[in-house]
């Protein structure tokens, strides 16, 4: 396959893979554009072509013997947000026009959202106007373009994952909104960095070959830290160790049930059953690894709280302004986590009031899609086959979830008060604020 500056060259291969796509030419080029379904179908079928494009914008992104953000211009805050603001809408616009999206229940619009409004607040405290602009850039984008390609729990043997699809499809929308290629590489690389992995692993592709993953590059040539790549895990995290996170954890356990999660603390992927996942068990590293099924929701979620403050690898860049959002935002989390020791019973009443507020709380302000509906209809008819003692704690649980999450959207409304009000609404995600109202 010849390289080219311009992904959507690839889509060419298309056209033998699948005889029926409609093709039209895309400027002098003659290149073919196949449309978002046929880049769907490249990514899960053609693992390989869009592997090699990735790793020659990665590599390219490495090698630059340039200042990646002198090709960014924005001289102010207020203009990194502006402009933030405005690109990320195009890019929005451009995928919405694609149509046929769907989105991970736990990974989709209300995900999307906080990012975003949790960039914009965190970029008004950023040293560079450049850094900050590509912090919203791709803290906005990092999940939605990527969980709409690749499912979240179905990239253990992949090398293509879903930060990696992101970037891709990133890269494809920028160029149909006409952003230049300098401005969008270094947007490419925090999406496609953003996950973090801090060791290099080996997968074995479809065809049998071995591909090495190696973490992505922390530094500059010159040895000079690339904080925009930290600025994004930022936000991502902000809605990991929290309430919301929290919630969004417990619907992302359908979507991975049968498919494999990554335990930090071993560096390896497990496999998901509900019954297992579900035991208010809190064991050592140890003896997690010595059981076959793996880590339980609450030992998964201790270990990514354990990496959110003090001098973790992921935290240590952490920014006054990270911190000021991370230390209570985790305190809550923990206090959630918490609740497993002291287990309640609940009537047959009870129980109904409990689910029908969790209900109304996850799919009208974490995740307001059909997809997260249907994902909390089918973990609410699992949960009551569980056994007694395990429904207690979750009881436990799930109550104060609620009451943390209603804190926190109290406190939450009072940080974005200042947002001006054209900057709320943004293509598929909606009216911003309206999931913290």
């Amino acid at each position: 396959m010849e390289e080219s500056n311009r992904l959507h060259k690839l889509f060419m291969n298309m056209s033998e893979i699948n005889n029926k796509k409609e093709e039209k030419k895309a400027g002098s080029e003659g290149a073919i554009d196949l449309g978002f379904n046929d880049f769907k179908e490249l990514i899960l079928r053609d693992d390989r072509s869009l592997w090699e494009e990735h790793l020659r914008l990665r590599g390219q992104f490495e090698k630059l013997d340039v200042d990646p953000l002198s090709f960014i211009f924005v001289s102010s805050l207020e203009e990194a947000r502006r402009r933030g603001f405005e690109t990320v809408s195009g890019i929005l616009a451009e995928f919405e026009r694609q149509g046929q999206l769907t989105f991970s229940p736990s990974h989709g619009i209300g995900h999307a959202i906080r990012d975003y409004l949790h960039a914009l607040i965190l970029a008004a405290e950023d040293a560079d106007p450049k850094e900050a602009y590509i912090r919203i850039m791709a803290g906005t984008l990092h999940d939605i373009l990527g969980c709409s390609l690749v499912e979240r729990f179905e990239e253990g043997g992949r090398s293509l994952r879903h930060a990696e699809a992101s970037a891709l499809l990133f890269w494809w929308l920028s160029q149909k909104v006409g952003m230049g290629e300098k401005e969008a590489l270094p947007i490419y690389y925090a999406l496609a960095a953003h996950t973090n992995y801090l060791e290099g692993m080996e997968i074995v592709d479809g065809e049998g070959n071995i591909r090495r993953i190696e973490p992505y590059k922390k530094y500059y040539m010159d040895g000079s830290t690339i904080y925009f790549l930290h600025a994004v895990q930022e936000v991502d995290r902000l809605d990991i160790a929290s309430p919301c996170g929290f919630l969004r954890h417990y619907l992302s356990i359908a979507e991975s049930i049968g498919k494999e999660s990554y335990y930090g603390p071993t560096g390896k992927f497990f496999p998901v059953s509900f019954s297992k996942h579900m035991r208010p068990l809190l064991r050592t590293a140890e003896e997690i690894v010595r059981d076959v099924t793996g880590a339980t929701t609450r030992e998964l979620l201790f270990s990514v709280a354990d990496t959110q403050i003090d001098n973790s690898p992921y935290s240590c860049g952490d920014g006054p302004g990270m911190i000021r959002f991370r230390d209570p935002y985790c305190e809550s989390f923990s206090r959630i986590l918490e609740a497993f020791d002291v287990p309640i019973e609940l009537s047959a009443q009870e129980r109904g009031a409990l689910f029908s507020e969790l209900n109304g709380l996850i799919v009208q302000r974490i995740e307001p899609t059909e997809e997260a509906q249907k994902t909390f209809e089918g973990l609410r008819e699992m949960f009551y086959v569980l056994p007694p003692e395990t429904q207690a704690a979750w009881f436990s649980v799930f109550k104060l979830a609620i009451r943390e999450y209603e804190i926190w959207r109290k406190n939450f409304q009072k940080e974005i008060a200042d947002i001006p009000e054209e900057m709320l609404w943004l293509p598929i995600l909606g009216r911003v604020d309206r999931i913290i109202q």
